[in-house]
């Protein structure tokens, strides 16, 4: 490596090249309007450069899950682990890839949410479960329980009863059940004795999505809702100490379909 001048290597000319190939809407990307609009968040970036961290290096080229993003950074998930590493702007492709979305009308952006659960759900006997709707969905009930969970079978008849009533008449909405069973049997029968009306994500596959991992709190029975690009738009627990009634969250729900709030 050897330092040069920019006017000895025509970076600047090549910079100006680039800047100029953009659209209004692509440079308008910066730090401040990527981090206050999800829509533009890729499911994964690729690290532009090696990435050290505790847990080892990141080699240039690697793919990681985009888990969020602020205006100082990103945060990314650590492959195969449920370690979160945050980064700043330059090691990866992000602001490249949220360029490309640009291009895109909002409405038309690819759903975060419907990318991590499509191809990991099952039915109740243990088919694999697709919505080829699914991405075309604006809302998302996310409902992390278990049947070993008695608080769970207190609060999982009035959700049901809930979504048997909502889904019929909300296409807009999806419900997904992610299981925190030990095994896949002890799942099946919990999904079967409360006819949830909804696919699950077995544990093991709620494990492997960092995205989808990270709406989970240490507490269940949990209800996320959440838009399509991944907003909480209401919780039974925010991981900071603020828990509330799963039942208030159904309510909650209920309201938005009404459209008697914007959440």
């Amino acid at each position: 490596r050897f330092a040069a001048a920019p006017a000895d290597v025509g970076l600047l000319d090549a910079a100006n090249l680039a800047w100029a190939a953009l659209t209004p809407a692509q440079r308008a990307v910066d730090p401040d309007s990527l981090a206050a609009d999800p829509s533009l968040w890729p499911v994964e970036v690729t690290a532009t450069t090696g990435i050290n961290s505790q847990w080892g290096r990141l080699p240039e080229g690697t793919a990681v899950g985009l888990l969020a993003v602020t205006n100082r950074g990103a945060e990314v998930a650590w492959p195969n682990s449920p370690n979160r590493l945050n980064v700043n702007f330059g090691s990866t492709d992000l602001i490249a890839r949220a360029r490309q979305l640009a291009l895109v009308a909002p409405e038309k952006r690819p759903s975060r949410i419907a990318a991590a659960l499509q191809g990991i759900m099952v039915d109740a006997d243990g088919r694999p479960y697709r919505d080829e709707h699914l991405g075309d969905k604006k809302y998302f009930a996310l409902y992390f329980g278990a049947g070993w969970c008695a608080p769970c079978h207190t609060f999982s008849p009035a959700l049901v009863k809930f979504l048997d009533e909502a889904l019929p008449k909300h296409p807009e909405l999806a419900a997904v059940f992610l299981s925190d069973d030990k095994a896949l049997p002890p799942m099946f029968a919990y999904m079967k004795q409360e006819r949830m009306p909804m696919p699950a994500v077995p544990p093991q596959a709620v494990n492997g999505s960092s995205l989808l991992l990270g709406y989970a709190s240490q507490m269940i029975p949990q209800l996320v809702i959440v838009d399509r690009f991944g907003r909480v738009l209401a919780t039974s627990d925010d991981n900071h100490g603020n828990r509330i009634d799963p039942a208030d969250t159904v309510a909650a729900l209920g309201k938005l379909l009404a459209g008697q709030t914007s959440m």
